[in-house]
């Protein structure tokens, strides 16, 4: 069972490979769009770190669309370009490209305007896109910010010599103690966008994960109120082998009705143990397959979007976080 990416559509190398190292099979990121795969998703998918799947196709106006959010960006500075994606299903964008035009239509909010489908996969791509970009920006200022502290130490035990201490004192930069979380900001447009545009997907993966904390909390917190926590242990380590990650204990959890009985195979999974690079929480949504999660998340009635309903020889849908850190 492969692990599918969520709401991210960037990663990075060393969470890519302890994915791939703990679930046994590499991660699936849902792109939208091929034109702009970020060069560094095309390398790990080289490497076999992670597939990419394209569940929307046509990219013919995003590029139009996103240079006028720039454009508005660019005479807004302060406002916030996901939360202006994130309502532009209701925006007439896609027929005006004046940027005098799309600032009255967004300032004109009261008005009421039906959505299509085209256009609200059309508006979740965009909002992806935007975040994408975003993702890859913070993505460069932590490591910049990483190897400044790394150049700040050694300069100290240059300046210090034999006496210097590498405490938290001598270490404090500024920077951040622990690792940043990915997905605090704007969590739930996030999510919206990313569940519009899997539900193009054959089959997604009832295994999702997702490097974030705030992401996981609010889709638990989105989910029917049955969503339950199953499991908190350390990730596995490269190479290594545990009965509580295998592919057919995920793939019976999917499977089998959890709603009113004890779930079996998870003895000791919760009992403490030594602390490893990465740390795995997993919760299980009952009655909820994929495709009916998705929908849910996105925002979508029965009536509204007719995207085409597939089988699926799902039950239940698995949503774990995997993190940095002990």
């Amino acid at each position: 069972m492969k692990p599918l990416l969520f709401p991210f559509t960037v990663i990075s190398r060393s969470m890519a490979e302890a994915l791939a190292d703990g679930f046994g099979v590499a991660p699936v990121v849902a792109a939208p769009s091929r034109r702009h795969l970020p060069e560094t998703i095309g390398t790990l998918a080289d490497k076999g770190l992670v597939e990419v799947v394209f569940p929307a196709s046509g990219d013919d106006r995003l590029d139009e669309i996103q240079e006028q959010f720039y454009e508005w960006a660019r005479l807004h500075p302060s406002d916030d370009l996901l939360n202006l994606a994130a309502s532009m299903d209701a925006v007439p964008f896609y027929d005006e490209s004046k940027p005098s035009r799309i600032r009255s239509e967004i300032l004109d909010r009261g008005v009421s305007r039906p959505s299509s489908e085209p256009e609200t996969l059309t508006a979740a791509r965009v909002l992806l896109l935007l975040a994408q970009e975003a993702d890859m920006q913070a993505e460069e200022v932590e490591e910049g910010l990483y190897h400044l502290k790394g150049q700040q130490r050694t300069l100290a035990q240059t300046l210090m010599g034999p006496d210097f201490e590498d405490g938290p004192a001598a270490a404090d930069t500024g920077t951040p103690a622990g690792p940043r979380d990915p997905g605090i900001h704007q969590p739930r447009h996030r999510i919206r966008a990313w569940s519009r545009l899997t539900l193009e997907a054959d089959d997604p993966s009832p295994l999702w994960v997702t490097p974030s904390r705030a992401v996981f909390d609010e889709v638990l917190e989105m989910a029917p109120s049955s969503a339950a926590i199953i499991a908190q242990m350390p990730f596995p380590d490269a190479g290594a082998s545990s009965a509580a990650t295998s592919d057919s204990l995920w793939d019976r959890l999917a499977r089998e009705d959890c709603s009113d009985k004890p779930i079996e195979g998870l003895e000791g999974i919760n009992e403490k143990q030594p602390a490893t690079s990465f740390r795995l929480l997993a919760a299980l949504i009952p009655d909820c397959p994929p495709p009916e999660l998705l929908r849910m998340l996105a925002g979508l009635e029965e009536a509204d979007a007719p995207v085409k309903k597939r089988q699926t020889p799902w039950r239940n849908t698995l949503v774990t976080c995997v993190t940095s850190g002990s």
